[in-house]
């Protein structure tokens, strides 16, 4: 998606949250900002987005590479979107690879429970 659409969205009124990430993995380093100014004086939020995975997956997506983010990279991540002025995170492709994965769903509401507080301290 090109900026200039986002923008546009945004001043019409079609958009109430934006969701910066990569498509695969964790990356710390989203233009938040930029995104953050776009929303400013319109009833849109910037929460970016936090990922199961740093790097990606191989070119089928079936096998997942081995770097996974931890406690402290998630809060790490929450701090930056935060300290940039994101108004939340949001998680996205937890690569449960199914609705029944247990384990992944509870990593996931993990994630989510670390970087729910702007705090972010140690749980």
């Amino acid at each position: 998606i090109r900026r200039g659409d986002v923008t546009s969205w945004v001043r019409a009124g079609l958009a109430d949250a934006i969701q910066p990430m990569d498509f695969l993995h964790a990356d710390y380093n989203i233009r938040t900002e930029e995104f953050v100014e776009i929303c400013k004086g319109y009833d849109c939020g910037v929460y970016p987005t936090v990922h199961d995975i740093i790097g990606g997956a191989d070119e089928y997506l079936h096998k997942v590479c081995d770097t996974r983010m931890n406690d402290d990279k998630y809060r790490a991540m929450a701090k930056n979107f935060f300290s940039w002025g994101a108004d939340g995170c949001s998680v996205y492709n937890f690569c449960n690879w199914g609705w029944n994965n247990t384990s992944m769903m509870n990593k996931m509401k993990r994630a989510i429970s670390i970087m729910a507080s702007k705090d972010n301290e140690t749980s």
